[in-house]
């Protein structure tokens, strides 16, 4: 039985990496008659972190709200690259993205993963290693890396 990536999943972070990985999709997702989802996912605990050191110990009520409305206007460029017939679903979570993505991957049993090698990140996530490596060594599926 031939290898046919039709669940395809997409992890955007408005990176030139991140865009790279959605166009791979869309070309095979082209040849299988797949889906993509994209996600993405905001690590509010590491921005909590970055801000009250650079800031104040008080956040902000519009904090988490900055957040999401960030994580949409990522969302809805990535989306935009991706033609309606071959899109799934959009998804925007919380949580440390390496291991909610492990999780998330697992649960939804896809067949690909196609991610940027280096997105967006902050210095703890650089410090602790990429997103896309620990998913190569992590997540139950194939994962293409792309650069």
């Amino acid at each position: 039985m031939p290898l046919m990536y039709r669940k395809i999943l997409v992890p955007v972070d408005g990176s030139d990496p991140s865009n790279i990985a959605i166009a791979h999709a869309v070309d095979l997702a082209k040849i299988t008659q797949g889906k993509i989802d994209l996600i993405h996912v905001v690590d509010i605990a590491d921005q909590v972190e970055v801000y009250t050191h650079f800031q104040s110990a008080h956040l902000p009520e519009d904090f988490l709200k900055d957040f999401w409305a960030i994580g949409d206007e990522v969302m809805n460029e990535a989306s935009s690259h991706v033609p309606p017939e071959l899109r799934g679903e959009l998804l925007v979570k919380t949580g440390e993205p390496r291991e909610f993505l492990q999780q998330f991957i697992e649960k939804r049993d896809y067949d690909l993963v196609i991610i940027g090698c280096r997105g967006l990140s902050t210095l703890p996530s650089l410090l602790l290693g990429s997103v896309s490596q620990y998913l190569v060594q992590h997540a139950p599926c194939p994962i293409m890396v792309v650069k």
